[in-house]
């Protein structure tokens, strides 16, 4: 499990992500994980899932690739709806981890 801060565009903006997930490692430095997550926002909140993989260069270098989908959830967000791409790397073995996920999403 892992808290973090969410930092999206608007109309979503800035808030908290929450996040649930399980690891399948398919090798010593690669794998997959799967998992759901939620977003809390001053106006509301967003839920989904994603996939990843991800592949290990050194004992603290990952770096993961995959997709997300968006399901709608509360306040001002009650109708979205989407799917994208989320990237993401960590230099210090998972501890912390930089996200990008490019998301279209419908119903804002």
């Amino acid at each position: 499990m892992h808290f973090g801060q969410a930092d999206c565009l608007r109309p979503l903006g800035k808030g908290v992500q929450f996040n649930s997930y399980s690891v399948t490692p398919s090798s010593p430095t690669t794998g997959a994980i799967t998992g759901t997550f939620k977003n809390y926002y001053d106006t509301g909140t967003t839920k989904g899932t994603f996939q990843l993989t991800f592949t290990a260069t050194s004992l603290t270098d990952i770096t993961y690739a995959g997709t997300v989908r968006v399901r709608s959830e509360t306040g001002a967000f009650r109708r979205v709806r989407g799917s994208g791409t989320i990237e993401c790397s960590t230099t210090d073995g998972g501890a912390h981890k930089i996200c990008h996920a490019e998301t279209a999403l419908r119903g804002l």
